[in-house]
Formats: structure tokens, sequence, C-alpha cells
């Protein structure tokens, strides 16, 4: 069993959500902040077919969630929690140093 975060198991490799954050700062050149992933869902509600027995069905009324899509949140200091990154710790900026002309 692969820890979260650490590891691949068979066609499967496991992230934790805040090297997902770290990824997605990195990428979008986020430096400043503290963040967190967050998720929007849309849930949609009708009648479901499930099975009762091998050849027997019955209509019940059900709910499907979908992710629509995942999102950086910004995190004000006093709302921390363990799934929110620093982006000046996981992504600094980089000090480009000028070389001077003589």
């Amino acid at each position: 069993m692969a820890i979260l975060g650490v590891g691949k198991q068979s066609a499967m490799i496991f992230f934790n959500w805040p090297d997902v954050a770290t990824a997605l700062l990195k990428q979008r050149g986020i430096h400043t902040g503290w963040w967190k992933v967050g998720l929007q869902f849309e849930q949609h509600g009708g009648n479901f077919k499930v099975p009762t027995s091998k050849t027997h069905f019955q209509l019940v009324p059900g709910v499907v969630s979908t992710i629509v899509n995942i999102n950086l949140t910004e995190v004000s200091e006093d709302h921390v929690d363990p799934l929110c990154v620093d982006a000046a710790v996981v992504n600094p900026r980089q000090n480009i140093i000028v070389p001077s002309v003589h």
C-alpha cells in the first residue's frame, strides 16, 4: 500500500493535497500567500434503476455529485490548516543577479 504523496503502486501515483497545491502554485507562478486546493461540486438529482436481484430492478431517487473543477483558494493566516501551503516557502521568488557593467 502506498502512502499518500510517496511512491508508486501499480499504475497509480499518489499525491497529498499540499503536494497538489505546491504544483499548482509553481505552474501559476504564485510566490506569496497561504493557499489550499479547493473543489467545486455540482449535484444532479434523478431516478436511478438499481438491481434488487440478478433479474429485478427498482427505481429509486438519488443524487450524483460531479467535480466541476479544481482550484487554488487563498487562505488568511488566521485560517491556515495542515492542508495549506505557504507559497513563499514552496515556490520562493528567484533572485536574479544582474552583473554590473564597468
